[in-house]
């Protein structure tokens, strides 16, 4: 869930530059107007006795790349803030706002839960409502992107049910068309 909320936050950081355009696709990608801008990695650090630790957090977002600073074989599926709206970013202001955000949502899921930040979440989400096809470890699943549960698992209508899923590759119909 901490990538999903880290999510959050860079969506909402992102927003005030860019609004309308931004999107999370899930479970770790944040997308400017459909394409790949960003995306969040969470590794749990743990003891011995496998306790937690902590979390380490990455995040990692596109801010004033130029067209020509992407490999050509990835500009029809990465981006740029700078791409995106026309202008250069300021990477600091963007880089506070983020951090503040990022506290303010963390603070918010320890004391409420997940199920505090999820609302946000479903509004930046690329997915629901979109056919798309799952691949986890060699098994492939498809439907329709109902939305998310309340930990985090992305909710599949394969037809005769919904299905949670709590990890996979994603990909989108006509998702870089």
């Amino acid at each position: 869930r901490m990538s999903l909320v880290a999510g959050v936050a860079a969506a909402e950081a992102l927003e005030r530059e860019a609004p309308g355009i931004v999107a999370l696709k899930w479970p770790n990608d944040v997308w400017l107007r459909g394409r790949k801008a960003g995306g969040i990695i969470a590794e749990a650090v743990t003891d011995a006795r496998q306790n937690l630790n902590c979390v380490l957090l990455g995040i990692g977002l596109n801010i004033n790349l130029a067209a020509d600073d992407i490999p050509p074989d990835l500009r029809d599926k990465a981006t740029s803030m700078r791409i995106a709206t026309g202008h250069a970013c300021d990477r600091i202001a963007i880089a506070d706002s983020l951090f503040n955000l990022l506290d303010s949502r963390y603070m918010e899921t320890l004391t409420r839960g997940f199920d505090a930040v999820r609302p946000a979440w479903e509004r930046f989400s690329a997915l629901t409502g979109k056919r798309i096809a799952i691949l986890d470890g060699g098994r492939r699943q498809s439907g329709v992107v109902k939305g998310i549960d309340g930990t985090g698992a992305l909710l599949l209508d394969i037809g005769d049910r919904v299905e949670r899923v709590v990890a996979g590759e994603v990909s989108v119909e006509g998702a870089y068309e």
